[in-house]
C-alpha cells in the first residue's frame, strides 16, 4: 500500500508552466473545458502572472513520486462567502491507477483546511460522465435546478453544477482516503 507521502499537491510555480501548457493544450484536456482554443504561450504566462496577484485564483500542481502528474485550479475564491469553483485534470496518463482520486482528496483537504472554504463547486458537461461520477464519488451533490447551457464547437451543451460542503467532506474523507490508499498500485 503506497503512503500518502508519495503524493503531493503544491502551489504551481513558474518551472511548472511548460508541462502544464502542454497538458492544457492537449486535445484530451481541451475537449472537457468550456474553452477549447489552443492557448498561446503568452496567454498561458499572463494567466500565471495574474494568479500570483489575484487572491481569487489558486493554481496547484499534483505530483506523484515527485513528478508532475496533474493540475487543480481553484477559481472564483470568495473568502467572505467561503466558496470556490474548482477545475482539475490528470496530465500524466502514466500516473498510478487511482491517482486522479487521490489528487481530489488532497485538493479538497487543501480547500477546506488551508483555504478555509465552506463549499467547493464543480461544473461538468453532463456528457462527461467520468467527471460527474468522479464528483459524486468524492461526495459532491448535484445542485437541483442549476443546470446551464454553453456553446462549444457550434453546439449547445448542458452543464451540471455540483457542490461539496466542508461538513460533508469531513464525513466522507477518511473512509475514501483509506480505500484509495489500499487500492493504488505504484
Amino acid at each position: 500500500m503506497p503512503s500518502r507521502d508519495a503524493f503531493n499537491l503544491r502551489p504551481m510555480e513558474e518551472r511548472d508552466l511548460p508541462i502544464v501548457w502542454n497538458w492544457r493544450n492537449s486535445e484530451r484536456v481541451r475537449a472537457v473545458f468550456y474553452t477549447d482554443h489552443e492557448i498561446p504561450w503568452e496567454e498561458h504566462l499572463a494567466w500565471y502572472e495574474r494568479s500570483k496577484t489575484d487572491d481569487s485564483i489558486q493554481p496547484m500542481l499534483f505530483e506523484c513520486g515527485g513528478e508532475p502528474a496533474g493540475v487543480v485550479n481553484f477559481t472564483k475564491i470568495d473568502r467572505q462567502v467561503g466558496s470556490s469553483v474548482w477545475g482539475f485534470y490528470l496530465g500524466d496518463l502514466g500516473a498510478p491507477k487511482g491517482s486522479g482520486s487521490i489528487m481530489g482528496v488532497l485538493a479538497l483537504d487543501y480547500a477546506f483546511a488551508d483555504l478555509g472554504l465552506q463549499k467547493v463547486i464543480g461544473e461538468s458537461f453532463v456528457s462527461n460522465e467520468v467527471s460527474v461520477r468522479y464528483h459524486l464519488r468524492l461526495g459532491f451533490r448535484e445542485v437541483a435546478g442549476e443546470r446551464q447551457r454553453v456553446r462549444k464547437r457550434g453546439e449547445t451543451r448542458e452543464v451540471v453544477r455540483l457542490e461539496l460542503t466542508a461538513q460533508r467532506w469531513q464525513d466522507r474523507r477518511l473512509p475514501l482516503e483509506q480505500r484509495l490508499f489500499s487500492e493504488v498500485k505504484t
